[in-house]
């Protein structure tokens, strides 16, 4: 079994652990995670296969999941040109189209639990704070003048909530063979307001490369 130091890009975006191998004759990247996790990446592939978009054929093999290997490919991190953006934002798009029932997360790997929007918000809220707080990013003071500007706010529930990722930034999009992947979706929630994903992504653009993005993506 190998560690992943090939140019795939897939290093850049994986936290988890991830191996390379060979399994039943072909190429494949392991992923050890939860069992919520694993069942939220198949999912979300799995949902992006059915509508024809691109997507990675993952599959859960006891504790592990396997991932389509795709040589050559880059991350939009590697490839930041505002033709690319534009096509990035077409493809988030595309997925913003694929519906939902509701907001809803995993609560184990299988239950699914159906939240408020402004309720996965605040929770949100309150885990990035506590991240900050344990990787020494932003000081106290900071992290606590953000949360009550956050907290002022009326988070409407979405009309049309669609498919997220949930953890949408440039090294979680993989381009390859002319085709844009959007992968390692987060754990924590599967489906809402679109918006959330469009913050993500916008915090790590600049404004050109923005401008592009919202080009691909549209106004509507």
């Amino acid at each position: 079994m190998k560690s992943c130091p090939y140019p795939s890009g897939l290093e850049k975006a994986y936290v988890s652990s991830v191996v390379l191998d060979e399994r039943d004759g072909k190429m494949v990247v392991i992923k050890r995670i939860d069992k919520r996790a694993r069942e939220i990446e198949r999912l979300f592939h799995n949902t992006l296969r059915a509508r024809k978009l691109p997507a990675m054929t993952a599959v859960i093999k006891k504790e592990e999941l396997w991932l389509d290997y795709i040589s050559n490919a880059k991350t939009l991190g590697e490839n930041l040109t505002k033709h690319m953006v534009k096509r990035v934002g077409a493809a988030v798009a595309d997925m913003h189209k694929i519906s939902v029932p509701a907001v809803f997360i995993f609560t184990d790997g299988v239950d699914i639990k159906f939240k408020k929007w402004s309720d996965f918000i605040k929770e949100t809220i309150v885990y990035g704070s506590e991240r900050q707080n344990k990787r020494h990013g932003f000081d106290k003071k900071t992290t606590l003048a953000i949360i009550k500007q956050l907290s002022a706010f009326n988070f409407n529930e979405p009309v049309n909530p669609v498919l997220l990722h949930g953890d949408l930034h440039s090294d979680n999009i993989l381009i390859a063979n002319d085709e844009i992947y959007i992968f390692d979706p987060a754990y924590w929630v599967i489906g809402g307001d679109p918006f959330y994903d469009l913050a993500l992504l916008a915090i790590n653009l600049n404004d050109e490369l923005l401008s592009a993005f919202i080009e691909g993506y549209g106004y509507d």
